[in-house]
């Protein structure tokens, strides 16, 4: 399937340049310590690969439910490789090199007229220097080998437009590829639909349309099974919803709220921008499409460039430079993933894959208005703008530790303990505490008692905490407890709410006499420290004094 990769000299030493680039450009960038990597990226690898799913309850909050594959890598580089956070850190920015590659290729298989080599290259540089994709390598955030999965999907349809219509096989692994990367994560939903769209598109002139038709369902199915299904399963069978939380109006699991599980933080606030979004970020600006500043004009460009091919691919009276049919599964593509990310999520760190394609369209439409030598100038105009005018989101990276993550000092933990976690991004510790630790999130102060500052604080631009308390573990956890006859600790921060009887004694608890242990940890970003304390069980008659 990978034949291609090595087929010529020239693209594998050109693949080879990417990977060096992009591994060399992860190093630079310094060590990942997003507050993602420490709520869940570590936690959810270590519970799948040690059987943990029934065990724990909800230590990552939501983030506990997401499918863990993506972070396996991550995290058994982390495991046997924790030394050495340099050579994570290149390890884990190759992915950023496989989507250049795999872009490259893409310009070159529709820029194919010889005499205008510089194209390819030129929306290239556009699509692979974009604030998204550049920010994000190395990091654990999954985006780019999601957009890398997606796009060697898109690039495999395109192969097959382009083959015999018996070569049928590039459609299965376009599907293939497609199905998996939305099984592995849901934000690469809307671009799956955009690919079966693209190919849908061209139908009319496929050799055999039910025959292709059925294998390219078929390749959608298996990918998305294969990286999916298990994890489905296990949800159904816990929760009653096999994507829980998502889609609760329709499963109905007791567990959560039946309504539908909605992130609307960055939605655009009116019709201009519903219309016009891209052009709203050319400028810096945070908390419209990113919790960091950023600013990138690529997408708007990117949709003025399908304004204007957008006559030109679907009415055959006008002169198209491109194939018609590959200029309209492009725009296909383009279109559909757009509105649909748009639609469920306008969260721009979800769009590498629409980023990385941006360098098409621009190129594509300067070309189809005006000749080589002028698109060639005006290209290389805008690159350098692009350049100058881009500001590159600071997603949370630090120097580098002797560690790729640590504890100081060593926390004493006694054997078959029950920890809670109060609060997050805390999960991280769980892979660091003895393997019979079992683990509990999910524990709600009462939104009465719960201090009004801190409240609209943590609110003001996290709805998601909101949609914490939609969730319905009370009794799971309270059961839990009450059975637990081994030692109890908590682990929080140092501010003193989750050790204070109104939070504690609704769960038959109480602060010990044993003082807590403070700790800290080399990604401390989001917290100058952290506590474990030791927790007793409330006897009876201190529940009934009387």
């Amino acid at each position: 399937m990978l034949k291609f990769l090595s087929s010529h000299r020239r693209d594998s030493l050109i693949c080879l340049l990417f990977l060096l680039s992009s591994g060399t450009l992860s190093w630079m960038c310094g060590q990942d310590a997003t507050w993602d990597l420490l709520n869940y990226h570590l936690y959810n690898p270590f519970a799948f690969l040690t059987g943990r799913f029934s065990t724990d309850i909800m230590p990552a909050g939501i983030h506990t439910f997401f499918n863990p594959l993506l972070d396996v890598p991550l995290y058994l580089l982390i495991k046997y490789f924790n030394s050495y956070p340099q050579i994570i850190a290149f390890i884990q920015g190759l992915w950023g090199g496989a989507l250049w590659f795999v872009i490259y290729k893409i310009c070159y298989l529709i820029f194919q007229d010889r005499a205008e080599k510089l194209l390819p290259l030129l929306a290239c540089a556009i699509g692979i220097t974009g604030s998204m994709g550049i920010s994000q390598i190395g990091l654990s955030y999954n985006e780019v080998p999601l957009a890398f999965l997606l796009v060697l999907a898109f690039y495999f349809l395109l192969l097959f437009l382009l083959k015999k219509p018996q070569q049928t096989r590039w459609a299965f692994w376009a599907a293939f590829l497609a199905g998996a990367a939305g099984g592995l994560k849901y934000t690469g939903a809307p671009f799956v639909v955009a690919l079966t769209v693209a190919f849908f598109v061209n139908v009319r002139s496929f050799h055999k349309p039910l025959r292709t038709c059925c294998l390219f369902a078929l390749g959608g199915l298996a990918g998305f099974l294969l990286t999916n299904g298990f994890f489905m399963f296990q949800l159904y069978k816990a929760y009653g919803n096999p994507v829980f939380p998502f889609f609760n109006s329709i499963f109905k699991s007791p567990f959560f709220d039946p309504v539908n599980f909605d992130e609307v933080r960055f939605y655009p606030r009116s019709t201009l921008q519903w219309l016009f979004y891209p052009f709203y970020w050319i400028f810096p600006n945070q908390w419209m499409v990113s919790e960091p500043i950023v600013a990138d004009a690529r997408l708007a460009l990117a949709q003025l460039s399908f304004i204007l091919l957008l006559p030109i691919a679907f009415f055959a009276k006008i002169k198209s430079y491109l194939r018609r049919p590959l200029l309209k599964t492009l725009l296909s593509f383009c279109a559909v993933g757009f509105v649909l990310w748009l639609h469920f999520y306008s969260t721009l760190r979800y769009i590498v894959t629409l980023e990385a394609i941006s360098g098409i369209l621009i190129i594509a439409a300067l070309r189809q208005f005006f000749s080589y030598k002028k698109t060639i100038l005006i290209a290389i105009l805008l690159i350098g703008i692009l350049n100058f005018t881009t500001k590159y989101p600071r997603w949370g990276r630090e120097m580098y530790s002797p560690h790729a993550i640590e504890i100081t000092p060593e926390l004493t933990v006694e054997p078959h303990a029950l920890v809670l976690l109060v609060g997050a991004p805390l999960s991280f510790v769980a892979p660091l505490l003895p393997e019979d630790t079992r683990f509990i999130g999910g524990i709600k102060l009462p939104v009465s008692k719960y201090p009004r500052t801190a409240w609209s604080r943590a609110t003001q631009h996290y709805p998601l905490t909101k949609l914490y308390y939609a969730y319905h573990f009370e009794k799971t956890v309270e059961q839990a407890i009450g059975q637990h006859t081994g030692p109890i600790y908590l682990v929080t921060f140092p501010w003193g709410l989750p050790l204070d009887p109104i939070f504690l004694a609704p769960l038959g608890l109480r602060a010990s006499d044993t003082p807590c242990q403070e700790f800290n940890t080399n990604l401390n970003m989001y917290s100058a420290g952290y506590v474990l304390c030791p927790l007793e069980k409330i006897s009876i008659t201190e529940e009934n004094p009387g």
